[in-house]
């Protein structure tokens, strides 16, 4: 569940995206080695990275040492305070990999955002924002939006905000096999739990 990729095009392209309120604190979810933490922390942005693995979560905190990072996998995070994030960063999440523990990942972070707190999910592709669009959907985030970035690798931008009604942990919805509608035009034949498609 850990990100490797580098951007490229640097990262002005997100931190037009986030809300300009300050202080905004941010928890960036599968932060990999955060490439984004130089421009996150330029911009005035609170952030602390979570990541499962050792390494990444390691070297992030030698290039940041003044931003708090934590090696755990996702669905055991707990924060000390309840709703305590603005927003919640997901850079390009292996959603079609392993769907059974990012909706469960995406259920419990609807108690990490403060009331009118937002999720942003980025996605390299139209097949993976119809992914994370049904998810989010299911998580009980409400008000999602789409947007195209000129970035490559997250062509797209999703935002939402969590509805007051929380979904259980245990509500894990199964995901359809077969055709993905985009904006009402068919994408490719894919199965989710692989990611193959035709």
């Amino acid at each position: 569940m850990t990100r490797h990729s580098k951007n490229h095009m640097g990262f002005q392209w997100l931190i037009d995206q986030l809300p300009p309120k300050r202080p905004l604190r941010l928890l960036d979810v599968g932060c990999s080695v955060c490439f984004e933490g130089e421009a996150l922390n330029k911009a005035g942005i609170e952030f602390t990275g979570i990541d499962q693995d050792e390494g990444s979560t390691e070297l992030a905190r030698s290039r940041f040492p003044d931003n708090n990072f934590i090696c755990m996998d996702a669905l055991r995070f707990d924060p000390e305070n309840e709703a305590s994030y603005d927003v919640l960063l997901f850079r390009r999440p292996d959603l079609s990999v392993q769907p059974d523990q990012w909706q469960r990942i995406l259920n419990r972070s609807v108690g990490w955002l403060v009331t009118g707190g937002k999720i942003f999910v980025t996605a390299p592709g139209k097949i993976e924002a119809s992914i994370a669009q049904y998810m989010l959907t299911h998580a009980g985030y409400v008000e999602i939006t789409i947007e195209n970035t000129e970035n490559e690798e997250e062509s797209i931008v999703m935002t939402a905000r969590t509805d007051e009604q929380k979904i259980k942990e245990e509500n894990i919805p199964q995901l359809p096999k077969g055709v993905i509608l985009w904006q009402d035009e068919p994408a490719p034949m894919c199965d989710i739990t692989t990611g193959l498609c035709d």
